[in-house]
């Protein structure tokens, strides 16, 4: 009797590709470049003082990826979205687009130490072939998928909030590519903000 593989649970995955030790950082622009990271805090920052302002309080919950209609449902009236750090929906994009990014990712991941499985890894990719035991091509999830429809979502929030903006940006794990970047590539990412909550 053969017995089938057991497919890991996206957690497993998660702390097999994340866990102790793991450098969160490195691997995140919008925590390791303070371009990024400056403009996402000043805007977190605006928007809980103009809850408060509205409602007196604010109570932040931070629920991470996929929750869709569950998340709107969450907000109280008078209450914010923010999101940030997602890639751009890939079928708009154009081919300089998406060579500069994939370049730049592939760059800084020459300098990660492990040649070897991120070729594997992008070979896959390339292909379109995925393997769902692997923690490389299910972690980061939007990346396999064709990215985020920013759109999509700019049009799932607009009836429930008074605005919606999409904020597109530059945004690679290289600090030398990043500033570059943000001077003379096009947006590769996006962060969503959607303001008073009806």
């Amino acid at each position: 009797m053969t017995i089938p593989p057991v497919t890991p649970s996206m957690g497993e995955l998660q702390e097999r590709e994340h866990g102790v030790g793991h450098d969160c950082a490195a691997g995140s622009p919008h925590i390791r470049h303070h371009t990024i990271r400056d403009r996402l805090i000043g805007g977190l920052r605006t928007l809980v003082q103009q809850v408060t302002d509205r409602n007196g309080q604010c109570r932040v919950l931070e629920p991470g990826a996929g929750h869709g209609k569950q998340l709107i449902e969450s907000i109280v009236p008078g209450g914010a979205f923010l999101s940030a750090q997602d890639p751009l929906w890939y079928p708009r994009r154009s081919r300089v687009s998406m060579s500069l990014d994939r370049n730049a990712y592939f760059l800084w991941h020459l300098g990660q130490g492990e040649l070897r499985r991120g070729l594997a890894t992008r070979l896959r990719r390339v292909r379109g072939v995925y393997d769902d035991t692997n923690e490389a091509d299910m972690v980061e999830y939007h990346v396999v998928r064709d990215s985020v429809d920013e759109d999509a979502l700019r049009d799932l929030l607009a009836p429930h909030f008074a605005t919606v903006e999409v904020r597109r940006y530059w945004s690679t794990q290289s600090g030398l590519l990043q500033a570059v970047g943000e001077r003379l590539f096009p947006p590769t990412t996006f962060g969503l903000v959607a303001t008073e909550r009806v």
